[in-house]
Order: structure tokens, then C-alpha cells, then sequence
């Protein structure tokens, strides 16, 4: 359960329980998105709307808002990279923990397993996992209702998660998956923004 704190977006003035809001401070002169509220200083609310990213930068609100001469000019783009970056870093770490704790299966031989057995409550895909390898899995994956999203290339995510490169990952944790879903909807969201 989150907090049960009000704020109000600098954007739209929306009161809103602030765990349903984005959370941005400044570190070292830089604008910082501040996934899990946690980090020290001045903060500030934006709803996750593209509306709220845009007024939000064009009237220079972070800057009246946290307070700062330091802090640059932000644009539209920039903000959003941002957001979607420290959502992919975030994805990127819960794959890597959780591959440890065994939570998540990687490659395709185990994800098809997963999936036969009806263990699998999320896929990923690399952007370039061959045809082939997806194309065993894709059935499946439609048959027994799967959702599954596409992550950066092979490389990237292998670089990312500290592990050998492999064409596919299946979350075995309802609660993970639920919890990975909804940033990768957001991720999704914002590539449709910019």
C-alpha cells in the first residue's frame, strides 16, 4: 500500500495521493525523476500525462518549483528520456535480481517450459531475438494469454543485467510481473510522446 500523502502537480495543479504522481528533484544541478520518493532535497509532482510533461517544460516550472537558478532549460524530449530511461534502468534491475532469485527464467528453451507449464505471468523479448526464436514462442504465448513486451537489443540487455546474452525472459512472480507491466506501459507510453 503506498503513501497516503497529497501533492499537486506543478503542471495542472491536480491533487492527487503522491505515489499516482512522478517525483522530481534536482542532484548535482540536474533535474533527476525520483521513481521511488525517496531521494533527499525539494521535490516536486507531475502527473505521468503528456500534457503536464509539456506545460511542465515550456513554462520552466521545475525551475519555479524546486526553487533553482542552477537547474538548465529542460525540453519536452528531455524530460521524457528521463522518465523512460530511469523506468528501463529499474526494469533492467529487477530482471537482474530477480533472474538470481529465481523469479524470472531466461532463454528460450526455459521461457517455453514456463510457459507449457503455465508458470509464466510476463515475456520479454530483445528488440532483434531472431524470428525463429520468437516465432516458437509466440503460439504459446497467445494461447495461454501471456502478455509480453520487447526490451532493448541482445547486447544492451545483456550489458544491463550482467548476464550472457539470451533471446528470451519469462517472470514466474504474479506480483513481479504486475509490477514490471505497469513501467513498461509507461516506457511504451512515452515512445508514443516523443
Amino acid at each position: 500500500m503506498g503513501s497516503k500523502a497529497i501533492r499537486t502537480c506543478i503542471a495542472c495543479n491536480t491533487e492527487k495521493y503522491k505515489d499516482e504522481l512522478l517525483r522530481f528533484v534536482i542532484v548535482d544541478g540536474q533535474l533527476v525523476f525520483d521513481l521511488k520518493q525517496k531521494l533527499e532535497g525539494r521535490g516536486c509532482y507531475l502527473c505521468f500525462s503528456k500534457e503536464c510533461f509539456k506545460k511542465s517544460t515550456k513554462k520552466r516550472l521545475f525551475q519555479k518549483h524546486l526553487k533553482s537558478n542552477i537547474l538548465e532549460d529542460i525540453s519536452f524530449f528531455a524530460l521524457c528520456k528521463n522518465v523512460r530511461e530511469t523506468y528501463k534502468r529499474y526494469i533492467y534491475t529487477l530482471l537482474r535480481v530477480n533472474i538470481i532469485s529465481k523469479n524470472i527464467v531466461e532463454g528460450i528453451f526455459k521461457v517455453k517450459e514456463a510457459l507449457k507449464e503455465e508458470k509464466a505471468f510476463l515475456c520479454l523479448f530483445p528488440s532483434d531475438v531472431s524470428k525463429n526464436s520468437k516465432d516458437k514462442l509466440t503460439n504459446l504465448i497467445i494461447r495461454k494469454k501471456v502478455p509480453f513486451y520487447m526490451l532493448d537489443d541482445k547486447k544492451t540487455v545483456a550489458i544491463n543485467i550482467h548476464r550472457p546474452i539470451r533471446g528470451a525472459y519469462a517472470v514466474l512472480d504474479k506480483k513481479l510481473a504486475n509490477v514490471m507491466i505497469e513501467k513498461l506501459e509507461k516506457i511504451k507510453q512515452i515512445k508514443k510522446w516523443i
